[in-house]
């Protein structure tokens, strides 16, 4: 099994959404205001000097959804501004 964090700009919530649900993704844990910064993107703080916030999705599957995850991630980001959207996987040994 996988462990994926999704992290995105939140304003992007429908795209995100739509593309999750378009690859059968309807489950997940969400924090809607996630605040930080990347390697890529400025910092969303949610404050005067940076203003915008992020929200994450934490998804689970077992490998073989992998391929269809990965795919949506990648068509996702093509669409969006650099440093919008990221996805960081872990390998995951059980839910309880």
């Amino acid at each position: 099994m996988k462990l994926i964090l999704f992290v995105y700009n939140a304003p992007l919530e429908k795209e995100i959404m739509e593309g999750l649900s378009a690859a059968g993704i309807n489950y997940y844990t969400k924090w809607e205001k996630v605040l930080g910064t990347g390697k890529s993107s400025d910092p969303r703080l949610d404050t005067n000097v940076w203003p915008g916030y992020n929200a994450a999705l934490l998804i689970y599957c077992e490998d073989q959804c992998m391929v269809n995850i990965k795919e949506t991630i990648k068509n996702i980001k093509k669409k969006m501004p650099k440093g919008s959207v990221s996805a960081y996987v872990w390998p995951l040994e059980e839910v309880i």
